[in-house]
Parts: C-alpha cells; structure tokens; sequence
C-alpha cells in the first residue's frame, strides 16, 4: 500500500483547506469568548488535513512516487500531531479549555484557537521551507566531511568487542550506586526518589556508559549490512535476546525512554533504506508499536516504584481503564500544547527568567557544554539548567528541578516572536530538506544510513524540546560514541558495503 493521491488533488485540497483557515483565523479575531467554542473543531479538522497535504508530498521519492516514511516532513507530522495537535485536543476535549498546568487567563477558547491557528501557519511556512532547493545540491555526506566509503570490518568486530566491556562496566558501576540489588532497585526508576539519592554520576561516564546501547547498535548494523550482501543471517535469536538485555539493562539505569527508543528506532531506519522500504501499512503498524512502547515506558517508570514499595495501585493511577487514561493523560507528557500556549500568554513572566531573548537564545542554546569541565577546574560551576526548567518553575514550583518540553512551537515563540514561529519553521525546513539531501539515501549506502538514522532521532528530539542546548546534551550523552565508532572503521573509498572479495567473516 503506497501513497498515490494526484498532485493536482492534493494541491486542490491544500488549497481548500488554506482558504477555510483564512476565514476560520478571521473568526477567531472577530467573535467574541462565548462564540469561540464552536470554532476549534474546524480549526482542528483544518489544521489536520492541510498538513497531511502539505506535507505528505513533499516526501514523496521523486524516482518511484512513493513516499519516503523516514523523510523529515513525516517527522514534523508526527511531533505535530503528538505534541501540537493531541496534546491541544485534551486540554479543549477533557479539560474543556482550562488548563492544569498553566493559567489561561478570561479568554482560554480564544487562547487556545489562537494557539491552533498559530500552529498552522508555522506549518505552512515549515512546508515552504521544504520546497527550497538544498544548500548543497548535488553534495554527500562523505564529500562534506571527505570521509571514505568503505568500513573496516575485522576492526568493527573489535571495536564491537570493546564497546561491550566497556559499556556494561560503567553502566553497571551507575547501577550499583542505587544500591543493592534487589527488587527495592525498582523504586528509583521514580525520577524523584532517584534526584533523592543526590547521586552525581560524571557526564563522561554517561557517555562511556552509552558504548553499551552501540554495542547492540553495531551488531544490528553488521548484520544488516551482512544481509544485504549475502541474503543470509546466522543468529538472529542471539542479537534479539542481547538488545532486550541491553535494553533492560538501560531502563534500569537510566528510566529514560530516550535510552531505549534508538535500540528499535535506529535499526527500523536501517532496515527501511538498506533492505526494504516500508509501505504506509508497515509503517502504520511500527508507528502504534512505538507508541505503544513510549506509553508502557512511562507507565512502568510510575507502576514499578509503587510495586516495589508495596502501594496500592488503584490509590494512585485509577482503578479501571478510563481512570488510568486521565492519569496518563494528565501527566507531564502531553502538557506540550499547555507550554506553548504560555509561550504566548506569559512570555513576559518567561523572559523575565531568562533575560533579554537574545541573551536567552545563546544561554540556552550553548551552556549545555559547561557539564563537561570538572568541578575541579571550576569549583563554582553553575548547575546546568535547560529551558524547560523555567517553563517548570515559573508555572508549577519555583524550587522544582524538573522541566516541561516547551516544543519548537514554544521555544520559537518566546525567543523571537512571531519572527521566530514562521520565518523559523521556514528556515528550519530548509534545513532539514538539505540534510536529507546530502544522505543520499536513495542508494542505500550504509554509511549515509547509518549517519541519518542519528541525524533523525536527533531532529525528533529537538522538535520536541525545542532548543539546541539541550539536544546537544543528549547528542554527547548517547550518539557521539556511535559517529566516532564510524569514524574509527572508516577506510578507503568506493565501496559502501561488503562484496564477496571483502567477506564479513
């Protein structure tokens, strides 16, 4: 199953839908508080079928037709959707325009529609941006960074080898300093009861730490890779069976579901452009078991402490089905449309936190790096504080040491306006649509799949944070041992995978 809708409809369509947004967003300014209401399912409906159609096509391979599900402008849709869209549907379907996390003032259905109609304009300027022609017509990545084509096999076994020791000696140092190893190690999947630990592990151990996920990772790769060439594969139980031991190990440790999502994410992209494409139905299908898999992260992350200190569920997360929805639902996780909308209402209380927006800007964009200089080199070094802790102080505790993603959205519009929220999103496709053009991906070369396939989850995790520093952070923290595993078995040119004269084994 393919995505085959005619350019011409889809172009009518996304006409249709742009004109009905100009009379909805006329209303929106026009009708008082009362009549507001009836305008946020249009505005809705609109906001959703003009984004399919806008941006669908834009992915579409212009060799075969077929819509590339990994392209860049499906990522905007499905962080739109997720964190813009549904988000924005619970805070007007279930909690009827009142939200628990931020104060809308006398006018919340007007907030709220003017928060929609803001969100489709910053997609049709991200569209825009798509269309641009790339940077770097014609440029790979390997010419970019004059990197060879063609990986040392023998030295990524040992690198494998290496990477597993390592990894899983400091991963299981970070696990003993919770403390014995019984069920009770549970309870500090709670982020609060692990801040109550006052552990302080060192950055450069996290990232030591992540060798172990690229372990896993790399063998992925190697047999992918392995596959393509030979249309053989020996042990495949045995990679299964270590990345869920990865994978577990890493929960415990850490309790993020970023730690988890690149074990399956990164090898769904590379079995998607070395092996097989998938179609809409595959993807679908990959996309409700991500879902599914980021909803029962979250869950256990709550339900495992409570198990381990012998609670009773029902007193915390509901007793039936629809009551343990509205406390997923109210969690943190899709308070996203709620921080956006005080992107716009209270960006003064905002920027009173963080300063002038320019200053603001670089602070949150590059402090991220102080993390790195030892305590002993500078003693007095600030803590490190992301943007999503002010959003969180300013709105929920003003001693808190959590955060709230902001977005794209949120961040774009508290640093620069309405210049930051269209001309932004703009930039930023074009952006993002000269990244994927210097992957090459259409040749399938593992090496420039390798590549994207952390260019994109990085790309998701910025969207949805929304500021550079933060996901500069997480890059160091748990990418970069893998682009310098690729770094180190990269050799002459020419050929992007393993032929018979250059056996695997």
């Amino acid at each position: 199953m393919t995505f085959t809708l005619p350019r011409g409809y889809a172009f009518f369509i996304t006409f249709l839908m742009g004109m009905a947004f100009l009379v909805l967003g006329l209303l929106v300014f026009l009708l008082p508080e009362a009549d507001q209401p009836a305008l946020t399912a249009p505005l809705v409906i609109t906001s959703v079928i003009f984004s399919l159609f806008w941006c669908v096509p834009v992915a579409r391979d212009r060799a075969n037709g077929k819509v590339d599900w990994f392209h860049p402008s499906i990522l905007y849709l499905i962080v739109y959707f997720s964190y813009f869209i549904f988000s924005g549907i619970l805070l007007w379907v279930f909690h009827g325009y009142n939200s628990i996390w931020v104060n809308l003032g006398h006018r919340p259905a007007f907030i709220v529609n003017t928060v929609f109609c803001l969100g489709l304009l910053a997609t049709f300027s991200f569209g825009l941006g798509m269309r641009l022609k790339p940077l770097w017509p014609g440029r790979t990545i390997l010419e970019l960074f004059n990197h060879s084509s063609l990986l040392n096999w023998k030295r990524l076994r040992y690198l494998i080898f290496a990477f597993l020791v390592i990894g899983a000696a400091f991963k299981y140092y970070h696990l003993s300093l919770l403390g014995p190893l019984t069920v009770n190690i549970l309870r500090y999947l709670s982020p609060s009861a692990n801040r109550g630990l006052g552990i302080s592990v060192s950055q450069f151990y996290i990232m030591l730490e992540s060798m172990l996920d690229w372990a896993a990772l790399l063998v992925v790769f190697y047999f992918i890779v392995r596959y393509k060439q030979t249309r053989r594969i020996n042990g495949w139980w045995q990679i299964l069976l270590l990345m869920i031991f990865v994978a577990f190990f890493s929960y415990i440790v850490s309790a993020k579901r970023s730690g988890i999502l690149p074990l399956f994410l990164l090898p769904l992209i590379w079995y998607h452009y070395i092996l097989k494409r998938l179609t809409i139905g595959r993807a679908g299908i990959y996309f409700l078991i991500g879902m599914s898999l980021v909803i029962g992260l979250l869950m256990a992350r709550i339900v495992l402490p409570l198990l381990a200190q012998n609670l009773i569920l029902t007193d915390y997360i509901g007793s039936n089905r629809s009551e343990i929805a509205a406390f997923y639902a109210d969690s943190g996780e899709w308070a996203t449309f709620d921080m956006i909308t005080a992107s716009v209402l209270h960006r003064d209380n905002l920027l009173a936190e963080i300063g002038n927006p320019i200053a603001g800007f670089f602070n949150y964009s590059f402090n991220t790096l102080i993390v790195f200089i030892p305590r002993a080199i500078w003693p007095d070094k600030p803590l490190y504080e992301d943007i999503s802790h002010i959003y969180y102080r300013v709105f929920i505790d003003q001693y808190g040491s959590t955060g709230f993603s902001p977005t794209i959205w949120g961040t774009s519009f508290l640093f620069f306006h309405i210049l930051g929220l269209v001309p932004g999103m703009f930039v930023l496709g074009w952006l993002l649509k000269s990244a994927y053009a210097i992957f090459q991906l259409q040749n399938g070369r593992p090496i420039g799949v390798f590549y994207y396939s952390i260019f994109y989850w990085m790309a998701f995790q910025f969207m949805r944070f929304g500021t550079t520093g933060f996901t500069l952070l997480f890059f160091l923290q748990s990418m970069a041992a893998g682009v310098l595993a690729l770094f180190f078995v990269l050799r002459q040119k020419n050929v992007a995978y393993p032929t018979q004269q250059n056996r695997l084994n």
